[in-house]
């Protein structure tokens, strides 16, 4: 009888015991190439262990909070990182993971939710409207390049992507090969004849879209 006792304690106490938990985990940046440093940030209670599929070096235990940066394994899928998290003797576990997808892929990316001008600009001797969207380093690693991109709109779009410029058709594509795709993208639209600026932009505001074939450059 004495010798189950300290087991009987456990389970009570670990019913009344604060749960593991993990109040924040990232994998950065979502894009990446084999090799490129990938950041992970984590802030727990508990006792944290961090694993990959597949299998990055140098993971395991660690701190309950911290910050660090791993390269991403070989591999043309995706990676998941993992993070497990126990306290009081492991009576208490959470985990969760973060993913980070690997060219040949691609990926839609847009202008949502703009709400009118403010993200707009209106270009009056152009005759057309303007606005952009940034791929930033959280986004996608510098190394990630892009091959095709395609207008996903019903409009005539102009993009402009470290000073060269394409003009595509609806469903058209064009390519940009070599070129980072991190950075600053414009996407300008042609008025009609007559149209206003206004006009134009509650037409696209929340559907300029486009489509990257993103690829790696080694």
């Amino acid at each position: 009888m004495r010798a189950i006792i300290p087991v009987v304690l456990g389970v009570l106490l670990g019913g009344c015991l604060p749960k593991a938990r993990v109040e924040q985990f990232t994998a950065r940046p979502f894009v990446a190439c084999p090799g490129d440093p990938i950041t992970l940030s984590w802030r727990t209670n508990g006792n944290v262990t961090l694993s990959a599929e597949p299998t990055a070096p140098g993971l395991g235990k660690r701190d309950s909070s911290g910050r660090e940066t791993v390269p991403l394994p070989e591999g043309s899928g995706p990676t998941v990182f993992n993070i497990h998290v126990s306290r009081f003797l492991g009576l208490k576990k959470t985990e969760t993971s973060g993913e980070v997808v690997t060219p040949p892929l691609a990926k839609e990316y847009a202008v949502v939710d703009a709400e009118g001008e403010a993200d707009f600009s209106c270009l009056e001797q152009e005759r057309a409207v303007e606005a952009f969207f940034v791929l930033d380093a959280e986004k996608m690693a510098p190394g990630v390049l892009v091959g095709q991109v395609m207008n996903m709109n019903i409009r005539r779009l102009v993009l402009d992507k470290d000073g060269v410029k394409k003009t595509l058709g609806e469903g058209e594509t064009t390519t940009f090969e070599g070129m980072r795709a991190q950075g600053r993208w414009s996407l300008r639209v042609p008025l009609e004849e007559g149209e206003t600026c206004e006009a134009a932009i509650d037409d696209v505001d929340g559907r300029l879209i486009i489509k990257l074939q993103l690829a790696c450059g080694r």
